[in-house]
């Protein structure tokens, strides 16, 4: 395989689409989001060049690639499959696969990943592909794929997070999301930002696994030192990832916007066409003490981990 796997694996609300973009205005990476969220929708998602996937040239382009790399495969069909393969539930049955196994689901994962990747990177000219789509499962199976992928585990503080749901399911009538589900709790809703917390806290743990797992190729990136110290952390993570960010520190400086790409999956940002990066360091929204006191009780066994884990 001629191509690295650039992956981002994160919880929900952790600026997982702005690194996204960011590196994907790098020369060398092509960013294509959240992939198999967006092929999960199927031909009707919507690219953030505002074509449906079905309709974009550029992924109809990819999907030939795709199919003439597979024996006729389809990629939106193939998408779905590595979609559901990808569920948290099952990190531990990844931790334990060999890709390498002829006949096993975890091959057909591994061959299915390749020929997905390799057709981006031949489409967009490219010899990195960034997929932001957070699943800590299809990191670490990306990981044991391809022994050139680098994998970077952004965090933000579960605060924070907390205030994203909230603002989201208060103030805009968002349903809450959940292991692939959504959910309108009303009179459960305080229990449902706790179970955010939470969540948090796993994905802390798992973070630490697949650190331990692939020391080297795996790095843990704090949401608030990103936009705390934009420069410092995206000359590291050029470092890490191989790759040149002068061009991405440079846009930041002088505040240009940054295009947004053929995008799939992820948030509403991606629909814009380009954004331009201006850090807060103090979020926008104010969530109430009982949730902030509440969060960070179940948020804490996560940070105990990172304390106590090689970060």
């Amino acid at each position: 395989m001629n191509t690295r796997t650039l992956y981002v694996m994160s919880r929900g609300h952790s600026g997982s689409t702005f690194l996204d973009v960011l590196l994907g205005n790098t020369p060398e990476i092509e960013s294509i989001g959240e992939v198999v969220s967006g092929l999960n929708r199927g031909a009707d998602e919507i690219c953030s060049c505002t074509k449906t996937v079905g309709t974009c040239a550029y992924w109809q382009e990819v999907a030939a690639r795709y199919s003439a790399k597979t024996d006729g495969r389809d990629l939106i069909v193939d998408g779905k499959w590595l979609w559901r393969k990808s569920d948290v539930r099952n990190f531990f049955k990844v931790l334990l696969a060999d890709p390498d196994k002829p006949g096993s689901d975890w091959y057909d994962y591994k061959k299915r990943h390749q020929a997905l990747v390799e057709s981006v990177a031949e489409v967009a000219g490219v010899n990195a592909v960034l997929d932001s789509n957070k699943e800590f499962s299809r990191g670490l199976m990306i990981l044991k794929s391809d022994p050139r992928a680098r994998v970077i585990h952004l965090y933000r503080s579960p605060i924070a997070i907390i205030g994203s749901h909230y603002y989201r399911r208060k103030e805009m009538g968002l349903p809450f999301k959940f292991l692939k589900r959504e959910y309108k709790p009303e009179t459960m809703f305080y229990p449902a930002m706790m179970l955010t917390a939470l969540a948090w806290s796993v994905s802390m743990v798992l973070g630490v696994i697949v650190k331990m797992r692939f020391r080297d190729r795996v790095m843990h990136l704090s949401y608030e030192d990103l936009v705390g110290q934009p420069e410092v952390t995206l000359r590291k993570l050029g470092t890490f990832l191989e790759a040149d960010t002068s061009n991405v520190i440079e846009g930041i400086k002088t505040k240009r916007a940054f295009p947004i790409g053929h995008n799939v999956g992820g948030n509403e940002l991606r629909h814009d066409g380009s954004f331009t990066f201006v850090p807060n360091t103090k979020g926008r929204r104010k969530l109430p003490l009982a949730y902030q006191l509440g969060g960070m009780i179940f948020a804490l066994p996560g940070f105990v981990v990172q304390r106590l884990a090689v970060w």
